[in-house]
């Protein structure tokens, strides 16, 4: 909860009662003999009350399991009462002690209620800050419960790339480009995407785009940066081969309709499912072209830039993947704190409970 100006009354009446309720102790006490003590009538007052904001406070857990109990209040308005009664009951009951620590079991329960108030202090800061920090440094943010989710998308996203990228044309430095980018999947990124640690080589941009870089050079792939602009200007040069070509009346129209949808896969690809299979299948539509040896390279210069693009898609997978893992370490920074507070406010219940019985009994 962000503390914003609909805070400001809540702490003013806090701050108010606060002070007020010192001075009354103060005065109320002022003639009791050994001084102020939490058996006293006013110290159990003061007791009482101060523990009844606890439990108001420990409510906020419950009101989650009842949302349509809409009469008891709004969720932000018991989320105020949590953090600004919550403080009003370490006041009140610093008054009923009599401004002294007690016992073993009253040490102990001080103990517990200044880790309460830390780790609420500490979470309460953290939420300041953290949310509006995962939103500059996280541009694709989703919900805490649907990452896993996404996660095993971008996973199945990366091996469709991937049996794609697999698709080249015959010859020995193709299946060498096939098993690096195979290997590089395997070693590197499929790991990555499942549990992205800080050492591996996509762990950070810079060391992502030069592994990336790495893998392009290794496969023989162009530096491209514009790849649409790059197949256009091979199909303008596939155009001007074959109008160079003897067979340009028999070749030209399946040619060049063959080649545009290579092109147009460039771009539609990466968008579809079963990628593999359409590449494929887009490929085996390009005709051979006897007597134009240009036009074929021109062709097989198409499919790498194909190819490219697809390492490109893979580089943003990997980019996605490590946007979610910031994500979950702030969500984890923001969360994890509640792992102390929580079982310590519970701790508290009992040895609260504990501590008025035998307050009683004795």
């Amino acid at each position: 909860m962000l503390l914003d100006s609909t805070h400001r009354k809540w702490f003013w009446a806090t701050a108010a009662v606060a002070v007020g309720g010192v001075v009354l102790h103060a005065v109320l006490t002022r003639n009791t003999p050994g001084g102020p003590t939490g058996g006293s009538t006013v110290g159990l007052w003061y007791g009482v009350a101060g523990s009844a904001l606890m439990i108001y406070a420990g409510l906020l857990a419950a009101l989650r399991k009842v949302p349509s109990w809409w009469w008891i209040g709004s969720r932000q308005t018991w989320m105020r009462g949590h953090i600004w009664l919550g403080l009003l009951s370490g006041v009140l009951i610093l008054c009923h002690s009599g401004y002294r620590w007690g016992g073993p079991l009253e040490i102990a329960l001080w103990v517990i209620l200044i880790a309460i108030f830390l780790t609420g202090i500490y979470g309460l800061m953290l939420q300041q800050v953290l949310p509006r920090l995962m939103t500059r440094r996280v541009p694709s943010e989703a919900s805490y419960e649907q990452l896993p989710h996404l996660c095993e998308v971008l996973r199945g996203r990366a091996d469709e790339l991937v049996e794609a990228i697999d698709l080249w044309p015959a010859g020995a430095a193709d299946e060498k480009g096939k098993s690096e980018v195979r290997r590089f999947h395997d070693e590197t990124l499929r790991p990555y995407l499942e549990r992205p640690m800080r050492e591996s080589p996509l762990a950070t941009t810079v060391r992502s785009e030069a592994a990336f870089g790495q893998v392009r050079a290794r496969m023989g792939l162009p530096a491209v940066k514009d790849h649409l602009a790059e197949a256009d200007r091979l199909f303008d040069d596939f155009r001007a081969c074959l109008d160079a070509s003897p067979e340009k009346a028999a070749l030209s129209p399946k040619a060049e309709a063959a080649f545009k949808k290579v092109r147009d896969a460039l771009i539609a690809l990466p968008e579809v499912e079963g990628l593999a299979a359409a590449a494929k299948k887009t490929f085996a539509d390009v005709p051979p072209l006897p007597g134009s040896a240009a036009a074929a390279g021109l062709i097989l210069d198409l499919r790498k830039l194909c190819q490219d693009r697809w390492v490109t898609e893979l580089e943003g997978v990997s980019g996605e993947r490590r946007s979610y893992a910031e994500q979950e370490r702030m969500f984890r920074w923001l969360h994890g704190w509640l792992l102390l507070h929580i079982p310590l406010s519970l701790a508290l219940l009992v040895l609260g409970t504990l501590h008025a019985i035998l307050s009683i009994y004795y």
